[in-house]
C-alpha cells in the first residue's frame, strides 16, 4: 500500500499571506489540486511538488486541502488541515511508500517552536519497529495486505509535548476516520430551556453534550508591574491592598495564563516562521488574583518590538485548545507602538469569528485606544479591578461549550435559533450577548 500524498508543510501557527508549500506525493500522482475553502487556487503538474499559497491579508480560519489524481484523471487521495485554528502544538503523518519491493514507512513531524524530539516509538500490530533516525523511516516486514494492520507512532519532544498517530491499513480499511466533534462556545440564559437550539445553514445540529468545562482566560499584559503598581497601588506605603481584601481580586475555577506582547520567532524545517510570544505557564484562579498578576509577576526583559494585537490572536488560538469556556484578556499601559503584522481591527474581527471574547483593561484609556480596540475598561484604582475582575468572572460563569457534530470550520457558521437558551459566543448581534460586551 502507498501513501500517495502528504503535506511536508504544516501550518500550526497563525498564518496570513503568501506562504510556501511542500508536499510528498508518490509517483503515480500526475497532478495535484490544491484548494482553499473548497475554491480551486493553484494545479501542479510535476515535481518539485512545491508552490506559494496566498492566505489573504487577515487572520481568517481556512481549510487548505490537496487532492491527488492519476494520468487518467482519478482521484487517488486528499488530504486536509485546518488554518489559523486550535491545532496541537506538534503533528505528526505516517507516510507508506514501495521501495524495491518493500513497503517503507516513514515519518513526517513539525513542532509549533521546532522543539527537538527526545524520542520516537513506531509499532506494527502491536511490535516495536526500529526506526532509522537520519531518514526516520523503516521497511516493514512482508505483511498478508488481505488483512487489516496497525501503525502506531508516537513522537516526545524535550518540552513533553507528545505526538501520536495512528494508521489503519489492509484488508478493506484505509485509514481510521474518527467521528467528529466540535466544541463551541456558547452564553447561556438561565431562564430559558429550549432544545434544539442550534443550526448549521438553516438545518439542525446534533448537539451531544453542553458542559461547563474549566475556564481559560489568557491575559497579554502591555506594560511592566511597575508600571501598574504605579497606578493601581501608588507608592507601596501602608497595608496591600490584597491584604485588605484578599479574594475580590481571585478567578476561581479559571486557568489563567500570561502571554508577551513579544515574539520569538521560529523557523522549521520546511521553511515555515512561526512567532512564539512566551509568557507564564498555567495558573490556577484559586490561587492567582488579578492584583498580583499585573503588579508583581515579572516578565524578561526583551529588545524585541512590541506585538500586542498578535499576541492577542495568539492567545486566543491557545485559548481554544481543550475544548474550554474562554477568554482573553488585553491589559494597556503606556501604549507603546505597536509593531503588530495585523492591525488591531483586524484581530478583534479574528476573535469574534472564532468566538473568543475579548475584554480590554487599561490604567489610562485614551481615545486612541478605544479607537483601536473598542471599549476600554478602565482599571486605574483598585476599585475600578474588582469591577472589571467580577465582570470577566461573570462573562465566563455564563459559558458552556457545546460538542457539536461539525468540523471547525462549519462550526464557525453555526447559529441559534430566536428563543434558544443558548447562544454563540461573540457571534450574536442583539443584546441577549450584552454581558461580553459589558463595560
Amino acid at each position: 500500500m502507498t501513501n500517495h500524498l502528504a503535506f511536508l508543510t504544516l501550518f500550526l501557527g497563525l498564518v496570513a499571506g503568501p506562504q510556501p508549500l511542500k508536499l510528498q506525493v508518490s509517483p503515480s500522482v500526475k497532478m495535484v489540486e490544491i484548494l482553499l475553502d473548497g475554491q480551486q487556487v493553484m494545479v501542479l503538474g510535476q515535481a518539485p511538488w512545491q508552490t506559494v499559497v496566498d492566505f489573504g491579508p487577515e487572520l481568517r480560519p481556512r481549510r487548505l486541502t490537496a487532492i491527488a489524481y492519476d494520468a487518467k484523471g482519478n482521484e487517488l487521495a486528499r488530504e486536509a488541515q485546518l488554518v489559523n485554528l486550535a491545532r496541537a502544538r506538534a503533528e505528526l503523518a505516517i507516510v507508506l511508500s514501495r521501495e524495491k519491493n518493500a513497503t517503507v514507512a516513514k515519518l513526517q513531524w513539525q513542532h509549533f517552536s521546532a522543539a527537538r524530539e527526545e524520542s520516537v516509538r513506531l509499532t506494527l500490530d502491536g511490535k516495536a519497529l526500529k526506526v532509522d533516525p537520519a531518514t526516520r523511516s523503516v521497511t516493514l516486514p512482508k505483511l498478508d495486505l488481505k488483512a487489516m494492520h496497525v501503525l502506531s507512532a508516537e513522537v516526545k519532544f524535550a518540552d513533553g509535548v507528545l505526538a501520536q498517530r495512528e494508521l489503519v491499513f489492509g484488508g478493506e480499511y484505509a485509514d481510521s476516520i474518527p467521528a467528529e466533534l466540535t466544541a463551541v462556545a456558547l452564553t447561556t440564559d438561565e431562564e430559558k430551556a429550549a432544545a434544539n437550539c442550534l443550526t448549521l445553514d438553516g438545518e439542525p445540529v446534533r448537539v451531544a453534550a453542553v458542559e461547563r468545562t474549566r475556564g481559560f482566560v489568557g491575559f497579554v499584559r502591555d506594560d511592566t508591574p511597575r508600571v501598574y503598581a504605579a497606578r493601581l497601588v501608588g507608592t507601596g506605603r501602608g497595608p496591600s491592598v490584597t491584604s485588605r481584601m484578599p479574594n475580590i481580586y481571585t478567578l476561581p475555577g479559571l486557568a489563567v495564563r500570561i502571554f508577551s506582547p513579544t515574539a520569538t520567532e521560529v523557523s522549521t524545517s520546511t521553511s515555515t516562521t512561526s512567532s512564539i510570544f512566551d509568557g507564564s505557564g498555567v495558573m490556577d484562579g484559586n490561587l492567582m488574583d488579578t492584583l498580583t498578576l499585573l503588579t508583581k509577576l515579572t516578565a524578561a526583559e526583551s529588545d524585541r518590538p512590541v506585538r500586542r494585537a498578535d499576541a492577542v490572536a495568539a492567545a486566543a488560538v491557545a485559548a481554544l485548545r481543550g475544548g474550554n469556556r474562554r477568554a482573553v484578556v488585553l491589559v494597556l499601559g503606556d501604549a507603546a507602538p505597536d509593531a503588530s503584522r495585523h492591525d488591531p481591527a483586524s484581530v478583534r474581527r479574528y476573535l469574534q469569528t472564532i468566538g473568543v471574547p475579548l475584554i480590554v483593561w487599561s490604567v489610562g484609556a485614551t481615545p486612541e485606544l478605544e479607537a483601536a480596540w473598542g471599549p476600554v475598561e478602565d482599571i486605574s484604582s483598585p476599585p475600578a479591578l474588582h469591577r472589571a475582575t467580577e465582570r470577566l468572572r461573570k462573562t465566563l460563569d455564563r459559558q458552556r461549550i457545546a460538542w457539536v457534530e461539525a468540523d471547525p470550520i462549519a462550526a464557525l457558521r453555526l447559529t441559534a435559533k430566536p428563543d434558544c437558551a443558548y447562544m454563540p459566543v461573540a457571534r450574536v448581534p442583539d443584546d441577549r450577548n450584552a454581558v461580553l460586551q459589558e463595560r
